[in-house]
């Protein structure tokens, strides 16, 4: 595990960066994020938007379970429905309602 308190804020946004990471650019919430991440604990980002045709189309990071999980459970009570498209390490979701964790 690496102590991250002793790297510069430079190297902190690379490795951030390599992590595909997404968080506040200071030092202290570079070096909490990599901390949970080494743990398993960081919840990555979630994309919502609105689709023309109607509709939401719902982006899910494929490391974050707890949201994949949800989907997979909306799909099962035919609520969203997969789009097979897997692209820049998400997974593509179409739903009928905005797509909320519960």
């Amino acid at each position: 595990m690496t102590d991250y308190k002793k790297l510069k804020v430079d190297l902190l946004k690379k490795e951030c960066l390599k992590r595909d990471i997404v968080c506040k650019p200071t030092r202290d919430e570079m070096i909490r994020a990599l901390t949970l991440d080494d743990q398993g604990k960081w919840m990555y980002h979630t994309v919502q938007y609105k689709h023309k045709k109607g509709g939401f189309i719902v982006e899910i990071d494929y490391r974050n379970k707890p949201e994949l999980i949800e989907m997979s459970k909306n799909i099962e009570k035919r609520f969203c429905q997969s789009m097979n498209v897997y692209s820049v390490g998400r997974v593509w979701f179409k739903c009928q309602s905005e797509f909320i964790l519960s």
